[in-house]
């Protein structure tokens, strides 16, 4: 399936998740950048699901 870059339409960045120690030994969930690229974006249709 062929895919035009004229369907690339929005900018989206990719994140990891990371778990680091606060100064009172707290877990903070942060949220790391790993990639920007260019999209595109359809809504779900029928049964779909995210994992």
């Amino acid at each position: 399936m062929a895919l035009s870059a004229g369907t690339l339409r929005k900018r989206i960045t990719l994140q990891q998740q990371s778990l680091s120690v606060d100064s009172y030994g707290q877990q903070v969930i942060t949220w790391t950048d790993v990639a920007t690229v260019w999209a595109s974006l359809e809504p779900s249709v029928g049964r779909e699901l995210v994992a």
